[in-house]
């Protein structure tokens, strides 16, 4: 699959160095794929479906998009907070206490209701009374960060790091428009 998607692996900090997009149409026997790569410098993962949806509407035949894209960058806030780049990603990747990290494993997984609802009710077992209860996002989420940390063979002192992606647009105040790029 990695060789339909252009760019796989590459790191956002390399956008300063590479193209911020990547687009590669590979022929199938029985038709065509297109592998599309942003960077997320440029745009995040609603864009990105918001640019896709658009694309395809196009493609059916339509004269312009039925949602079109919001490009007002005064709605992103300023923010104070200092960014320092390393000169590239082998840099960044040297930084790293831990040493050169080994090369990343994609895996899915489903969870159906039944078993985050267990996880969930164990998570909140060991609450003490009065406590406030874990939700089914924390309780699944702390699951998955210890069974990877013990599948990783952590030791107590080594460090991880687990990321959720999520869409808070709505969530700000004023909330930012779905279809903002």
């Amino acid at each position: 699959m990695q060789q339909l998607i252009p760019y796989t692996g590459v790191m956002n900090l390399e956008g300063l160095h590479r193209p911020l997009l990547a687009v590669q149409f590979t022929k199938l026997k029985d038709g065509l794929a297109v592998g599309c790569a942003f960077n997320h410098a440029v745009l995040d993962g609603t864009a990105t479906w918001h640019f896709m949806s658009s694309w395809a509407e196009l493609c059916r035949g339509a004269a312009a998009p039925s949602a079109l894209p919001i490009h007002n960058r005064a709605m992103a806030r300023s923010v104070r907070v200092g960014l320092t780049l390393p000169a590239s990603a082998e840099a960044h990747e040297k930084t790293d206490p831990n040493g050169p990290k080994k090369p990343l494993v994609a895996r899915v997984f489903s969870f159906p209701e039944p078993v985050v609802a267990r996880i969930k009710a164990n998570a909140n077992a060991a609450l003490p009374p009065g406590a406030k209860p874990f939700s089914a996002f924390q309780s699944l989420g702390a699951h998955i960060w210890r069974s990877v940390s013990r599948a990783r063979e952590l030791g107590p002192a080594d460090i991880t790091v687990f990321a959720v992606f999520a869409d808070c647009r709505a969530r700000l105040d004023p909330p930012v428009p779905a279809t903002y790029f």
